[in-house]
């Protein structure tokens, strides 16, 4: 439930309810006026319409139809409507709760409105992903994948702990299914017995069953014609896929009476020794026996507090109030109803099939043909600090061989330098940091090719290169190491890409249950335990002699080798430019408004500020263009020296400056016509910029006059 106060909880409790709706769809604000009756509403859920799931990362949808907003035809699409509910609170003020981050997908024109169907940020996710090879806390892979689609991750580290699996080491096997990060992210959930949404401030969450009740709601709260089933979903086992030895393992409860979850062939459950994986799979099952909910539907006055994966009790009626109800589904619709459902399966019909199915094989793809090259892709999970003088593993690519072969290895690192300042003499120099790389071939250190790079301080990209022959039916596996001198380095998440490549390589195969450990010896002093030396050095000065050369040449006479020059100059356009190369002609205020490569934008923490050019000098505009970011920036105009502001929108308009965005757009002003300057021209003009948050503005032009030479 989201986070609201308990005058909040009081109000939506009462019988008689006064709410409003804001937003903005963009930096255009909207209200209660502006949102057709009845047709706004927001679906979105994390199960299926029959079974309680995990690893499910559905898309929660808005759709509205909205009117009377000024906001450009076909420019709807892709804008950001953030819609907020306010609840009237006893007194008389309004509680805010925001209902999410939704992109437009489409918007149509209709007689009653625009009609707009939009998407929250789950949608985002829809990318190809090509991680093949990556391992990983679920909270570092979680935070890779966000950061790929361009998206904050809302659920903290010690959130991610708390899970299931939440603290171990998750590797991806490599013949997996996985063909969007939205594929990605789902494996990743059911590995730690969650699931995948977009919250109401647009960041992704992560987050698993439980049985705390965030509310009680009886039969005066709710509307009649709600359903409660006679049976509690329970689940006492758990069916998972080895891929590689192509078989079905179960793993039950002590009392194992309930519903069997089928987690399928689960790219991140496939790797490491019996033990391990066992225990990973049975932490899934001890997750997933938190379920045990009685599948229900129920409608109540429109309040959209509740969050997905709330439980509760119902009281009073048909409701049981000693079982738990647990939402994983809503639909709300503004000034009508909040409509909230469980579902579930009963244990008692649960068939025979799904007990007898504990050891069947799995239908599974193999290695057959033995002739297609096959690539291990990789990509670190984490960020990476080496220290001067330290030592780190950065690459590790684990490969299996059906044949003998040639292996290719390929890597590109993105890196940044600090290299360790040295003083001598009084004077303080930079010198380059030297980095070396190891390669580590199935435990055995590569000695005959060390690869060595000197690099000063800044952001650098190293390649690597190695190839190797293999024997058939090996497991094999491949590190690269990177030790600093002179200078750290930082590799930030994502940024260490390589991959593997050969013919007859298989499937990523099983850990061979062999562990790999290593530590850092410090610096230790051999003083006592070797003999003294001594050494001496003779200093000379050398005077080295200068020898000079020079000569005189005479002055040349080119007239008789250049010819004549002659030209014509065409159109010549006249202007008034404005840009950060030209402070003393615009006015702004430096707490608002920093002046950064050439362009102005906002301060951090300032959402709006303006920016005025002086006055100039015209007796007639052909054209007034800018550079800026158009979706960001509004301009005015003013013909009696900043007294009176004008906009334009099929005829010169004072501007109404009540609202958010007011104002003409850069390409808007472009399609000014010299005749429609003239309306309002009378020897001068200046121009003011309206900057909002994110904006950005490099430079504004007056084209004044046009001149044939």
């Amino acid at each position: 439930m989201y986070a609201v106060s308990e005058q909040y909880k009081t109000a939506m409790k009462q019988p008689v309810q006064r709410f409003r709706m804001t937003g903005k769809v963009g930096r255009v604000s909207f209200t209660d006026d502006n949102i057709l009756s009845g047709s706004f509403s927001i679906t979105n859920q994390c199960s299926d319409d029959s079974s309680v799931q995990i690893g499910q990362v559905y898309i929660g949808e808005l759709d509205v139809t909205l009117m009377n907003l000024q906001i450009p035809r076909y420019s709807w699409k892709d804008q950001e409507i953030a819609p907020v509910f306010g609840m009237r609170l006893a007194d008389g003020s309004f509680e805010d709760v925001p209902l999410g981050v939704f992109t437009i997908d489409s918007a149509k024109h209709t007689a009653s409105g625009v009609v707009i169907k939009a998407y929250d940020h789950m949608a985002k996710f829809d990318k190809n992903c090509s991680v093949t090879s990556i391992n990983g806390t679920a909270y570092n892979l979680m935070l890779t994948a966000c950061t790929a689609c361009g998206l904050s991750l809302g659920t903290t580290s010690e959130a991610f702990a708390a899970m299931a699996n939440g603290s171990d080491e998750l590797s991806l096997y490599s013949e997996s299914d996985i063909e969007t990060w939205r594929d990605f992210v789902s494996w990743v959930a059911a590995s730690i017995a969650a699931n995948v949404y977009a919250g109401r401030d647009g960041k992704i969450y992560v987050k698993s069953y439980g049985q705390t009740v965030i509310d009680e709601i009886d039969t005066e709260h709710r509307f009649t014609g709600c359903e409660f089933s006679d049976f509690s979903t329970r689940y006492t086992g758990l069916s998972v896929v080895n891929i590689d030895a192509k078989s079905t393992s179960y793993y039950a409860l002590d009392t194992d009476d309930g519903l069997t979850y089928n987690i399928g062939s689960d790219p991140f459950l496939q790797y490491g020794v019996e033990e391990k994986k066992d225990a990973q799979r049975r932490a899934i099952l001890t997750a997933l026996s938190k379920v045990d909910y009685v599948p229900f539907k129920a409608e109540l006055i429109g309040n959209p507090a509740y969050d997905l994966m709330d439980v509760f009790r119902f009281t009073d009626g048909l409701a049981d109030k000693d079982k738990l109800f647990c939402m994983t589904k809503f639909t709300f619709q503004y000034n009508k109803s909040f409509t909230m459902q469980g579902v579930g399966q009963d244990p008692a019909l649960a068939s025979a099939k799904s007990k007898t199915d504990k050891n069947l094989q799995g239908i599974l793809s193999s290695n057959e043909n033995q002739d297609y090259i096959r690539y291990y892709d990789y990509q670190n999970a984490a960020d990476y600090d080496i220290a001067d003088t330290a030592k780190a593993k950065i690459i590790d690519i684990r490969y299996v061989t059906v044949k003998d072969t040639h292996i290719d290895f390929h890597a590109e690192i993105k890196l940044t330098l600090d290299t360790t300042e040295t003083e001598a003499e009084e004077i303080i120099s930079d010198t380059d940091a030297v980095m070396v790389v190891t390669y580590y071939l199935n435990g055995e250190e590569v000695k005959d090719y060390v690869p060595v790079e000197m690099l000063p301080d800044g952001t650098h990209l190293l390649h690597l290169l190695f190839t190797w022959n293999s024997t058939a039916n090996l497991t094999g596996n491949f590190e690269v190491w990177l030790s600093m001198a002179g200078g750290s380095c930082h590799i930030a998440r994502g940024d260490a890409r390589a991959y593997m490549a050969g013919q007859g390589l298989a499937g990523s195969g099983a850990w061979d249950g062999t562990i790999s450990v290593y530590d850092t010896v410090p610096e230790m002093n051999l003083f006592p335990v070797y003999r003294s030396f001594d050494a001496s050095v003779t200093v000379g000065l050398l005077s080295p002699e200068t020898t000079g050369y020079s000569d005189i040449v005479p002055s040349m006479q080119l007239s008789s080798v250049l010819q004549p020059i002659a030209g014509t100059i065409g159109t010549v356009k006249f202007l008034h430019r404005f840009d950060t190369e030209h402070l003393d002609t615009v006015t702004y205020s430096s707490d608002e408004i920093e002046m950064k490569d050439g362009t102005w934008k906002l301060k951090d923490g300032v959402t709006i500020a303006e920016l005025v050019t002086s006055d100039c000098t015209a007796d007639q505009i052909l054209s007034v263009t800018s550079n800026c970011d158009s979706n960001n920036v509004n301009f005015l105009a003013s013909f009696d020296h900043g007294s009176t502001w004008w906009e334009y929108a099929n005829g010169w308009i004072t501007p109404d400056t009540t609202k958010e965005s007011y104002g003409m757009f850069a390409p808007a002003m472009k399609e000014i016509t010299k005749k429609q300057w003239e309306e309002k021209l009378n020897g001068s003009i200046q121009l003011k910029a309206i900057i909002h948050e994110k904006g950005t503005l490099t430079d504004i032009q007056i084209f004044t006059k046009e001149v044939e030479e």
